[in-house]
């Protein structure tokens, strides 16, 4: 990171990070209690067993406002960085956000990828009344009737949808298993995909979970083979799949695995290995090998200035779920003319027609949600591909899977 844009803060034994244009601050008080910056708070896994997905997150965060700053900034101000470390605990959630509230006086929050981490300091975020956008796919927390809550892509009831839907209608699988981690993202998915899989007519055979951190699914295979489903399902975070997939496969499932935007990322790829391959996944954003391979011009241009600030790709999306959400929020403060967060939440909920890295944003009477779409792709041997034209180009492979 450049000199003179960045400095890292120690604050209490929490990593704090602050970003300005064209200066450093020497102290958390400059930062804390300076009236003359727009202030963004960021909480996160930068520790533990995630915190290699908290930082990719803290990253796009980062970038977003460094570029913000070389425009000028917001309202005519700088925008500085605070972040602290959740530590994936929901407990440590609420303190990290209670923090930025009452003592650095944030104007605008990037909330935690876990979703019960955002579950449990929301009710600190709407008293308060500062506008978040909270990063974790779960629907449940918008389902709550929060105002100041905002996600900047699509929940995963539309990735469980798409993936669902393929199994049913393509493939005419009939009956399912799953098999999920311990977090509120894996359950709440994993609930939601057997809800959607019975309403479309689907015999739930199986459903199997696992512990945080967790390397031998040997008892989980064996309850699902067992249970012989059509399709198979896997909830879950980066780090737990891998192993997962690979095992499933050593115990002798050869058919299609099915999973949400985790088996996008370049790391489950890595240690999936071989076994990845027949995989079907839903997702937001896929990572590219190189930019030029991006989606969208908007994703090309984000890669690029990714690898220019940080020297290589990210390793996960949760950078361009970041990168948005501080967007989004600039666009509503830019939009409000005011640091009052009343003034932004009103804002945000009225944005419409805005292009990210996800796509084309409505927040129009939709409870803190701007988008409701999501892509479907297959692995192959190593590689991603959009899946309709997987099969299109290859008609042998599509009827071996079809029943």
């Amino acid at each position: 990171m450049k000199k003179g844009l960045i400095t890292l803060l120690l604050m209490t034994a929490l990593l704090v990070s602050s970003f300005a244009a064209g200066q450093q601050d020497g102290t958390s008080e400059s930062v804390s209690n300076g009236d003359d910056v727009v202030k963004y708070g960021f909480y996160g896994p930068l520790t533990g067993p995630n915190s290699y997905l908290g930082s990719q997150s803290r990253n796009g965060t980062a970038l977003a406002i460094k570029q913000i700053n070389e425009k000028g900034g917001l309202l005519g101000k700088d925008v500085v960085l605070i972040a602290y470390d959740d530590n994936s605990s929901p407990e440590k959630a609420v303190k990290a956000v209670t923090r930025l509230i009452e003592d650095d006086h944030v104007h605008a929050i990037i909330g935690s990828l876990h979703s019960g981490n955002i579950l449990a300091s929301a009710p600190v975020v709407e008293k308060a009344g500062v506008p978040e956008m909270g990063t974790g796919t779960s629907p449940v927390w918008l389902q709550k009737g929060y105002e100041y809550l905002f996600r900047p892509f699509a929940n995963n009831t539309w990735c469980n949808k798409t993936v669902v839907n393929y199994i049913v209608d393509v493939f005419g699988y009939e009956t399912i298993a799953t098999i999920e981690g311990s977090d509120a993202y894996a359950k709440d998915g994993a609930a939601n995909v057997r809800e959607i899989a019975e309403e479309r007519g689907m015999t739930v055979v199986a459903a199997e979970s696992y512990q945080q951190n967790d390397m031998d699914f040997t008892g989980q295979i064996t309850k699902v083979l067992k249970a012989n489903p059509d399709a198979l399902f896997l909830y879950g975070i980066t780090t737990e799949q891998g192993p997962l997939v690979k095992q499933l496969r050593q115990f002798g499932w050869d058919g299609l695995i099915f999973s949400a935007e985790g088996f996008g990322t370049p790391e489950f790829r890595e240690v999936a290995g071989a076994a990845a391959t027949n995989s079907v996944f839903s997702a937001i954003y896929v990572i590219p090998e190189v930019p030029e391979e991006a989606a969208t011009k908007e994703q090309e241009a984000f890669l690029k200035a990714y690898i220019e600030e940080y020297g290589e790709m990210p390793i996960s999306e949760n950078a361009y779920r970041c990168y948005d959400g501080v967007n989004l929020l600039a666009l509503a403060i830019e939009t409000a003319g005011t640091l009052d967060g009343e003034a932004i939440k009103d804002a945000t909920h009225q944005i419409n027609g805005y292009v990210g890295l996800a796509g084309e944003f409505d927040y129009r009477g939709k409870n803190g949600e701007g988008r409701e779409s999501w892509g479907i792709y297959t692995i192959q041997d190593g590689k991603i591909y959009d899946l309709e034209m997987w099969m299109k180009n290859n008609p042998d492979w599509a009827k071996s899977f079809i029943k």
